[in-house]
């Protein structure tokens, strides 16, 4: 899934929606409120396949294939690093959407 923002090069100044007009503004919260969604789905689905792998492991730990539980291992941790990394920009999106509706809070006042 492509991303609309990539958190990783963002800073702090990246959220300033001071120069953007009310409309522009809700727009651009929009996109960073899809991409969150989509990045939490991916999480979901990462959740599935670390799961899928975890029984891969027990099944070859059963058998005895202790290689083939060695390789599901390797798949496993894998996927629990992306998810790792996704959970971490699901945390920058949601301050970064935090931070931009206070903004938009300052400019009714």
């Amino acid at each position: 899934m492509s991303k609309l923002f990539d958190v990783s090069e963002k800073t702090e100044n990246s959220v300033d929606i001071s120069g953007m007009s009310p409309a522009d503004a809700k727009e651009y919260i929009f996109n960073f409120l899809s991409t969150l969604k989509l990045t939490e789905k991916q999480i979901l689905n990462l959740d599935d396949e670390i799961n899928k792998w975890q029984s891969r492991i027990d099944l070859a730990n059963s058998k005895n294939e202790s290689q083939l539980a060695l390789d599901a291992e390797k798949e496993k941790n894998r996927l629990l690093g992306k998810k790792t990394a996704l959970e971490t920009e699901v945390e920058q999106y949601k301050q970064q959407i935090e931070e931009m509706r206070r903004q938009m809070l300052r400019w009714k006042s």
